[in-house]
């Protein structure tokens, strides 16, 4: 089955690493423009560099804390017709050892 996403922007989380770099990766694939949500710039920087092109995409990247809401509110998006809500999560281990801090 093929995808065309030509001319539908996505914003993935946790873009730089796992599932969200796999999602950018596979979105960009596609025909989507893809805007890496990340807290590291210089890994942005790479994956960005890193994504396809081959359907002529304007690519890009913000950085935010996705666990600090001051840093997402101070974002400035535009419109976006996909969103991969993903980030590197608590670290591993049972549910009865988590803290809301994690």
């Amino acid at each position: 089955m093929q995808f065309d996403l030509s001319k539908k922007t996505a914003l993935v989380g946790g873009a730089t690493d796992g599932i969200g770099k796999s999602c950018a990766f596979l979105l960009a694939q596609t025909g989507a423009n893809v805007i890496l949500l990340a807290r590291n710039q210089s890994k942005a920087e790479e994956t960005l560099r890193l994504l396809p092109c081959n359907h002529f995409q304007k690519h890009q990247f913000l950085i935010a804390d996705q666990s600090n809401s001051e840093s997402i509110e101070q974002l400035v998006l535009p419109e976006i017709d996909i969103l991969i809500n993903n980030s590197g999560g608590p670290p591993g281990g049972a549910i009865t050892d988590a803290t809301p801090e994690a």
